[in-house]
């Protein structure tokens, strides 16, 4: 098992950028150039999570044009591409990736950036991309960027001014050696989360079947009779009610759409005094309701949670307290997930795959599948050790990523050597 300890460098090195990498930025290609099939156009799109992703593009231009007057914006493998606009300065490492050998040929395209080390026995270029990593270059960037944007537009220009922390080839190719080895472990939890994920979708299938397809083999009532009353799927307050409230530090949490797109998981900021929350009671969550967005992705729903206390929801929020006799929270959680006959029912009370202002009388009446309700809590016993394990390895991705992000600030702030030991 490999060991590594640090010592600190005593010689640094900071150059200018231009010194040491070659750099281009993609041309402006307008759309009557466009062509069916021929070489790809590398889109900002394509950098997702430090990968370059082909297959959600179709944009192309002719061979003719490609090795002709865009020759020089043909990329080679081992090329580092960053996106210049679309993404924040702290999340820049998610729009940057390497060009592999099946990725060509591929022409740069406007918005993206290459980066070549110009002299491979000075500068690592795999050590480049973990110092664009590194505070010390995204606070040079902010400084450098000229728009008051949140998200990052910026050119070659700024470029010139930037300053890297060099130290000798050798001691690069070690800092590459142990980030690399933190990276790989990241992505191997990342790697088993998806696996767990798919496992959760193939035990739904397994014990329902596809409900586009088994749908006459269980009862099928509405969303509302699977409530005790009416008022049991309602949408969050007016935000002019809300606008009228002071938040405190104490009190009763006000939960909004970033919360339920985690999974109840992000610490609450926002409280209501409670007298001010007595008044909006009927737009509670307790323990066991299913939560929507009423202006998210259709069917993204989670469970308030069992330990949480009383909640007070957003107006971007829906609930549905279901009568529990009747019906599995769990199961109907995933059934939304999974189900492209409910998709299908949103889509049509909707106007598209992002809901606005999703109608609470129309989502009453879609209509839902019960099986038995046996059947529906041996699926909340598998889904609950699921979780369990997702939960570990969520805890152990966020170490690493934590310990990840440490190294590479002590490694380019601190110009730690790493000294490898077998």
């Amino acid at each position: 098992m490999n060991k590594f300890n640090t010592v600190f460098q005593k010689n640094r090195t900071v150059v200018d950028l231009p010194e040491i990498v070659f750099y281009q930025e993609g041309p402006v290609i307008n759309s009557r150039h466009f062509h069916p099939n021929g070489v790809k156009l590398l889109n900002i799109v394509n950098l997702q999570c430090g990968e370059i992703i082909l297959n959600n593009t179709d944009k192309y231009i002719s061979e003719e044009e490609a090795y002709g007057r865009y020759n020089n914006f043909l990329v080679d493998e081992g090329d580092l591409i960053i996106a210049r606009s679309g993404t924040e300065v702290e999340n820049l490492e998610k729009k940057m990736g390497f060009i592999k050998k099946e990725h060509l040929p591929l022409c740069l395209n406007t918005n993206t950036i290459r980066f070549k080390s110009l002299d491979e026995s000075i500068l690592d270029i795999k050590y480049f991309k973990y110092f664009l990593e590194s505070n010390y270059f995204k606070k040079q960037l902010q400084r450098l960027i000229t728009t008051d944007s949140v998200q990052i537009i910026f050119n070659t220009s700024c470029l010139k001014e930037v300053k890297v922390l060099l130290p000798e080839i050798n001691i690069q190719k070690r800092v590459v050696i142990l980030l690399d080895h933190s990276e790989k472990l990241i992505n191997k939890r990342k790697s088993q989360i998806e696996a767990l994920d798919q496992l959760t979708k193939s035990v739904f299938f397994d014990l329902f079947g596809d409900p586009a397809i088994t749908k006459e083999k269980y009862n099928k009532i509405t969303l509302i009779e699977a409530c005790e009353n009416k008022d049991d799927i309602r949408c969050g307050p007016l935000g002019t009610q809300l606008q009228a409230i002071k938040f405190t530090k104490s009190g009763i949490p006000l939960w909004r759409n970033r919360h339920l797109n985690k999974n109840f998981q992000e610490p609450i900021d926002e409280f209501i005094p409670i007298e001010k929350a007595q008044k909006l009671k009927p737009f509670n969550l307790l323990s066991g309701d299913l939560v929507m967005s009423r202006k998210g992705v259709v069917g993204k729903c989670a469970i308030y949670p069992d330990d949480f206390p009383e909640g007070i929801m957003h107006s971007d929020l829906l609930r549905i307290r279901l009568n529990k006799k009747i019906v599995n929270p769990t199961y109907l959680m995933f059934q939304f997930k999974f189900s492209r006959d409910i998709e299908q029912q949103l889509l049509q009370i909707s106007s598209g795959t992002i809901l606005q202002g999703l109608n609470v009388n129309k989502l009453k009446e879609i209509s839902i599948l019960i099986p038995p309700k046996d059947l529906q809590n041996e699926f909340e016993k598998l889904i609950n050790k699921i979780h369990a394990q997702k939960d570990i390895l969520h805890t152990s991705l966020n170490e690493l990523t934590n310990n990840y992000n440490s190294l590479i600030q002590m490694v380019l702030k601190e110009e730690l050597i790493i000294e490898r030991n077998i």
